[in-house]
């Protein structure tokens, strides 16, 4: 493929259609884009020009439908000095091209030459700052004030007029949404507290119990905070906070933290891939060169580009052009030259004395070898290749010629399938010197294999590869190959139909490495080097550059021209008509030859600015810099912190100068963000997006700050930009700000009366960046006591502060609820309302005496935790009243005189549970942890039981109290000694209390003092337990002292424990050993144990206790079904095996109870028995009795009654018969399907028994008396039935004689398939055809019953006829598919196999010439590795 190469970019030429960018037809010249509406040169043509980019309304527009087509200057092409005329549009542009080094290698980073190449191009975008879009926009409003003047500016460069006129719409990038912002909070308001009123304290006893304001699922004294009761050590983890601003953990209406906590909106700060709207390449015709090309009557058939621009025509001509585009030389198809070889015919090569391309053969690859250029390697159209090594001897030509690849035909053998050459290519020299040079390799590609070639210092074959089935069904019809030209070691890329390889060749004795592939998606139709580590990939349809070291396309491109790369000369190898080859170029309508330039990153960026999208811009350029942008990478470096300081210069300049173009004066009117009638809000609003979000991702708050804020600021405006800046400052990516901004922001929440979100703001805020004064008053005026304690604490490092003011809200509810007359009434005049703030406090105390800060929870600095702990401990358990802030101001906690310890009494009085719950988190901090100090574990417990007198106190609080103390005293066994007696009162306490909400709580609690503690009075304690349920205690207690009786009666007792009761229950009795306790327990229990599930005990009891199945089913005596399930479970458990622990009663009982309620199931289940399991005798009389047929013909046949079974049968039969006649003349229905039911079971089983019989009985006439007095009961019935329908022909009696004869035919079914050899069907029905006419007077009488018998026989013989139809019909199906299938089979065995390689699976060789075995697996293997 023809290229240039060079330190930055390369170039493509190609050929384009005229109707897409040809040359302006004469007399109506096509005016350049950068021409302005007033240039003389030209009509005013308001519909051809485009104003100074703005930023009206480009964020709207929808992409042109042309591509995007940007200026971007390729390495070889430089501005011209002159300007372009449209007059002399014929020639072309005014361009000149300088000569780039082709083997320059392509640096991996910017050089020192390349930025003042990159300036040169933001000079040439940037430099006239009138220079209009590419598109007709709207009148600007600011026609001289453009952006590119501004970048300009900032950037100190000159800008060059661009030509824009053949590049295209331009398409404008949209701008994002901008951040969301977080409208509504989720939290409960704060309560203003300035006015509350001053109330009496009063010494008297707590008013009634409230509902706790903590949620028993968060509070540390409740039961589900449960820990291992004998752990004695303590953890350091620090508490969970969570609770404290979660609604849903809270049972009163608002949260203990106010709407002045955090708002959580942390914006997302994982930006998008940006992937660029503009084609990765650019397109732009070479017109002076186009013109003088067409004007020839010449189609350009191919390309090259080697230090100047060479095209070669069908005709044979080449035109070489330089870089001006100018014609230097026309060499023809004809002419003198300095070596020839004479194309040979079939003859003089057969003779073996000339080596050559036959006549009539298409040369389609030539190269030189070396440096030599005599020595030259070449390829023809039917796969021949031949190195040719040209030379003179005394002036006589002496061409050695060498013969590399292909054979000659052969005129007496048959054709061979045709072949081609797809490459010949000797490796190009490099820069510098490789060992493997010496060998003058040579790569040859044909359709069916890789060959490399070494010429020096003899012909040698280095490498081959076959291409078996690779690459698809277009890999031997095109393919294509190039050598690296610039690496140190050669590489090849070569490829077959979709598949693009890899070829390392390493050490002067070639090693070589095959390395990945990449599969496109058409087929590829040529490859070029770009630099080291890229390929240019051109497809049927797409331009892709694939990077070499992960093989994946980092640009593509549709192609929208004809590269003049490839000829048709591969037409004749392909093999599907799918399949459309490069077609030939003759007589095509193209005239313009276009370059093509890669966009690279700082190009992407310029088009952005030409088009006047700043923002879009600096995203494209922030994408770069947080390596989210698609694309490639070329000249930015590899190490990823300088890459991001190149692109932070260019990041900062954009920054600069859309600020000030957006902000100069003529944009802005009267202080507004409108700017002449057109209203520009989304713009700045996208320009301060774009501004945090960069100056973010660089780290960069000074300019965000010093530069883009002021430009807001200035403007009036800042209001946009802090309210896209707040979310990042609530999200924690922005710490420090400076006081202006700050105040700003406090200042616009405060006016918009948005409290919650100021104080938000105020606490995420660094505490060096907050204007303290101004905090304070606002949240003392507003009430906002997150943010207020977050100034006291992180800024002026004071805890007492938010103490006092919190114990002021405190008290006043306090005194409020005591003076209450009603504390459910809902009165706005009363303080209940402001509890949610009072809470704040016991959060703030959990917080710091955690060594966290409040409100965010993290880890306070270890001084200022110390310091922290310190004055808060001394507040809250100050003995007397302090004063704050100075000597006079005394913290008083009611009206009248102060108790002892007055913060600690009304913190405790307020809400037992939420300070205790605070405090049992501070017990875990190590600063407790020091003995002699004045504040330790032991002294806060002493405090509290002394402060909490019962007399003032509710019980309720007390319990908490207790449950405190006996949670914590195992928990800390080395800080807390507490007397014996006191330890005595807590556990009586703990039981005593009649609260049901708390028992569980309770009982947790004792069971951790039980840890510690064992009282001496136990069965006082343990009957004490069992009035207050302490369940678990007692099953405790009582399995250690073994006794089982009221260790089962605990077990049920307890509710909770109902679905592991009987798995204790097991545990029990096993580890109890049988005892008769147990065993009158479990009696005792058997009625609960029932009630709570009949399986489970039936299970238990069968497991462990068997002799108390009697007592079980006397229990469930008023409940057949329980008893019938009970057994069951027993005697048909699903899984297990039968128990082995029922006696026969309890067999009989069951048999009884199916009989009663189940009877379809009995035979089975006495067939999954033994006989001798039952009592044959009573299973019979009870079956009888409950007219239970089966079952009594089946106990009399296992006791060997034979006869009597089958008399009991007739007996049955005929009964049931006279009960069918009667039903039938009473046209009763039910009794009617009664008896038919009874009549067909009890044949079944009749007809069950003589078949049984009939396999292990001898004697014939035995066997065959069965089979008739079967038979002829059920053919007596039918007779009488039939008799009955001249007096009642009812549907009924139909429907009753059908179902009889069914009978009789299913009777018979069974005796025509009987095994027995014994039985035979004629004599058999003979005999019952006499026994059945035997006794009737009349003829009559016979001729009907002969008349049953033949409706019997016909409804049999017409079953058989069906069922035999049926039959024949599956036959016929299934040998017609069993034909189908093995013809097919037929077919594939005489195909014979398809081989899957060309190698062989043993060896690896080549199967050529030899015989060969080919596999049913598809492979194909030489005869002599079969035979060895």
């Amino acid at each position: 493929m023809p290229a240039a190469s060079s330190s930055r970019q390369q170039s493509l030429l190609s050929s384009t259609s005229s109707n897409n960018r040809s040359v302006p037809a004469q007399g109506q010249p096509q005016l350049p884009l950068w021409k302005s509406a007033t240039d003389e040169d030209g009509p005013a043509d308001e519909e051809m020009f485009a104003m100074d980019p703005g930023p009206s309304d480009y964020w709207k527009r929808s992409p042109s439908p042309a591509s995007a087509q940007e200026l971007s200057p390729i390495n070889w092409r430089m501005p011209s000095d002159e300007p372009f005329h449209v007059e002399t549009v014929e020639d072309g542009p005014s361009d000149h091209f300088g000569i780039p080094s082709f083997r320059q290698q392509t640096s991996g980073c910017n050089t020192p030459s390349e930025i003042p190449r990159y300036e040169q191009r933001l000079q040439d975008v940037l430099n006239d700052y009138t220079s209009p879009p590419r598109t007709p926009s709207p009148q600007s409003p600011f026609p001289n004030h453009g952006y590119s003047r501004t970048f300009q500016n900032i950037i100190g460069e000159k800008v060059r007029e661009v030509d824009g006129s053949s590049l295209g719409d331009e398409e404008f990038g949209r701008l994002n949404d901008s951040v969301g912002l977080d409208k509504d909070s989720d939290r409960t308001p704060s309560i203003i507290s300035n006015n509350l009123k001053k109330k009496l304290f009063l010494p008297s006893p707590s008013p009634n119990k409230r509902a706790s304001f903590i949620h028993p699922s968060i509070s540390r004294l409740r039961s589900h905070m449960r820990t291992t009761s004998n752990s004695t050590q303590y953890t350091t983890q620090p508490p969970q906070l969570s609770h404290l601003r979660t609604a849903s953990h809270f049972s009163q209406k608002s949260e203990t933290k106010s709407e002045t906590f955090s708002v959580d909106s942390n914006p997302s700060q994982q930006q998008p891939e940006i992937s660029s709207k503009d084609p990765a390449f650019a397109f732009h015709p070479l017109r002076r060169l186009s013109v003088n090309l067409f004007s020839r009557e010449e189609t350009p058939a191919v390309v090259d580009v080697r230090g100047m621009i060479a095209v070669g025509t069908i005709k044979g001509t080449v035109l070489v052009y330089g870089f001006d585009q100018n014609l230097k030389y026309i060499l023809p198809n004809e002419g003198n030259a300095s070596r020839t070889t004479v194309a040979l015919t079939l003859p003089q090569v057969l003779s073996g004395r000339r080596e050559g391309h036959l006549q009539n053969s298409r040369i389609l690859r030539i190269g030189f070898v070396g440096a030599r250029h005599t020595s030259i390697v070449s390829g023809d159209e039917h796969g021949r290749a031949f190195w040719w090594s040209l030379g003179k001897v005394i002036g006589v030509e002496s061409n050695d010629v060498v013969r590399m690849l292909g054979s000659y035909p052969d005129p007496e053998k048959p054709l061979k399938k045709p072949t081609t050459l797809f490459a010949a290519l000797p490796l190009p020299l490099s820069d510098q010197l490789r060992p493997v040079d010496s060998l003058n390799l040579s790569a040859l590609l044909t359709p069916a294999k890789l060959v490399i070639v070494g010429l020096k210092p003899t012909p040698k074959t280095w490498y081959r590869k076959m291409r078996d089935n690779l690459s698809g069904e277009y890999g031997g019809s095109i393919g294509c190959a190039v050598w690296s030209p610039l690496a140190k070691e050669p590489i090849l890329a070569y490829a077959w139909g979709r598949s693009v390889r890899l070829l390392y060749i390493h050490g002067k004795d070639p090693d070589f490495e095959e390395g990945k592939t990449f599969e496109a998606s058409e087929p590829v139709r040529a490859m070029q080097w770009y630099d080291d580590n890229h390929i240019l990939v051109i497809s049927s349809n797409h331009l892709l550059l694939l990077s070499t070291n992960t093989m994946t396309p980092v640009e593509t491109t549709l192609l929208q021209t004809r590269l003049l790369t490839s000829q048709d000369s591969f037409s004749h190898m392909a093999k599907s008509s799918s399949f459309k080859p490069l077609e030939s170029l003759a007589g095509s309508t193209k005239t313009t030859l276009q370059v093509g330039t890669l966009q690279h990153w700082n190009d992407r960026i310029l088009s952005r600015v030409q088009q006047g999208d700043f923002i879009g811009a600096i995203q494209t350029a922030l994408a770069y810099y947080e390596n989210r942008a698609t694309g490639n990478t070329i000249n930015l470096p590899e190490d990823i912190d300088t890459r991001r300081e190149v692109i932070a210069k260019r990041l900062r300049e954009l920054l600069l100068a859309s600020l000030r173009w957006a902000f100069s004066p003529d944009r802005l009117t009267e202080n507004t963000h409108l700017g002449q009638g057109i209203d520009l809000t989304s713009l700045f609003e996208g320009l301060a997006t774009a501004s945090i979000e960069a100056c973010l991702s660089m780290q960069d708050l000074s300019f965000l700050f010093d530069e883009a804020y002021e430009h807001f600021a200035q403007a009036g405006i800042q209001g946009i930009f802090l309210d896209l800046l707040e979310p990042h400052i609530l999200s924690g990516r922005i710490r420090q700000i400076p006081p202006s901004v700050f105040q700003a922001l406090i200042k616009s929440h405060e006016d918009k009366n948005q409290l919650d979100k100021a104080e938000a703001i105020i606490w995420n805020v660094d505490p060096t960046s907050l204007d303290i004064n101004h905090a304070i008053t606002m949240c003392e005026a507003h009430g906002l006591w997150d943010a207020m304690i977050y100034v006291y604490t992180r800024a002026l490092q004071d805890y007492v502060a938010p103490l006092v003011k919190l114990i002021n809200v405190v008290r006043d509810i306090q005194q409020d609820r005591l003076n209450r007359p009603s504390l459910v009434e809902d009165n706005a005049e009363h303080l209940e309302q402001w509890a949610p703030n009072a809470y704040k406090l016991y959060a703030y105390v959990e917080s710091v005496l955690s060594g966290l800060s409040y409100p965010s929870g993290e880890p306070l600095p270890e001084n200022q935790a110390h310091t922290a702990r310190t004055d808060v401990y001394s507040f809250i358990f100050a003995g007397r009243t302090i004063s704050w802030p100075t000597s006079t101001d005394l913290i008083l906690t009611g009206d009248g005189p102060e108790p002892p310890y007055p913060y600690l009494n009304l913190l405790l009085r307020f809400d037992t549970e939420a300070f205790l719950h605070s405090m049992d988190i501070a017990f875990e901090d190590s600063y407790l942890n020091d003995t002699s100090g004045a504040m330790n574990r032991q002294s806060i417990v002493n405090l509290m039981l002394d402060v909490m007198d019962p007399e003032y106190f509710h019980p309720g609080d007390i319990t908490f109290l207790h449950i405190f103390v006996a949670r914590n005293l195992p928990k800390y066994p080395q800080f807390l000694f507490i007397p014996p007696s006191t330890l005595h009162r807590i556990l009586v306490s703990l039981a005593s209390d009649p609260d049901q909400s708390t028992r569980e709580d309770r009982q947790l609690a004792a069971e951790y003092l039980l840890s510690a503690y064992t009282p001496h009075d136990s069965d006082a304690m343990l009957e004490l337990f069992d009035q207050a349920g302490f369940y678990r205690i007692l099953r405790t207690s009582y399995r250690q002292q073994h006794k089982w009786g009221k260790l089962i009666s605990t077990l049920l007792r307890d509710p909770e424990f109902d679905d592991q009761v009987f798995a204790d229950l097991d545990d029990i009795i096993t580890s109890a050993s049988t005892s008769e306790e147990v065993f009158e327990a479990v009696s005792e229990a058997l009625p609960q144990l029932l009630t709570i599930g009949v399986r489970q005990t039936a299970t238990l009891l069968d497991r462990d206790l068997p002799s108390c199945h009697s007592s079980a089913i006397e229990a469930l005596s008023s409940a057949p079904h329980k008893q019938m399930a009970y057994l069951r479970c027993l005697l048909e458990p699903e899984t297990e095996i039968r128990s082995a622990h029922v006696d026969q009663p309890l067999r009989h009982l069951y048999i009884s109870l199916l009989c009663q309620n189940d009877p379809d199931h009995l035979i089975s289940f006495l067939d999954s028995q033994e006989p001798n399991y039952f009592d044959l005798s009573q299973l019979a009389t009870e079956c009888e009795s409950r007219q239970i047929y089966e079952g009594q013909l089946w106990a009399l046949d296992r006791l060997g009654k034979t006869e009597e079974t089958f008399d009991m049968v007739g007996n049955i039969l005929r009964n049931l018969g006279l009960d069918l006649g009667e039903a039938i003349l009473s046209d009763d229905l039910g009794t009617i399907h009664m008896a038919i039911s009874n009549i067909q079971s009890v044949s079944r089983m009749a007809t069950r028994l003589c078949r049984e019989h009939s396999s292990s009985r001898i004697i014939t006439g035995e066997v065959e008396d069965m089979w008739l007095g079967v038979l002829h009961a059920i053919i007596e019935l039918v007779h009488s039935v039939s008799a009955l329908r001249p007096m009642q022909d009812t549907t009924s009696a139909n429907a009753a004689l059908a179902a009889l004869r069914s009978t009789v035919q299913e009777t018979l079914a069974s005796l025509v398939n009987s095994s027995s050899p014994s039985l035979s069907f004629p004599r058999l029905f003979k005999k019952l055809v006499d026994a059945s006419t035997t006794g009737t007077n009349t003829g009559g009488q016979k001729g009907r019953t002969y008349a049953e018998f033949r409706t019997i026989l016909t409804g049999m013989l017409d079953s058989y006829r069906a069922e035999g139809e049926m039959l024949s019909m599956t036959t016929r199906l299934v040998e017609t598919d069993l034909f189908e299938i093995l013809a097919v089979l037929k077919a594939r065995r005489e195909s014979g196999w398809t081989l899957v390689s060309s190698a062989c699976g043993a060896c690896g060789e080549t199967l050529d010439g030899e015989e060969t075995v080919v596999r049913a697996n598809g492979a194909g293997l030489h005869r002599t590795c079969v035979d060895r």
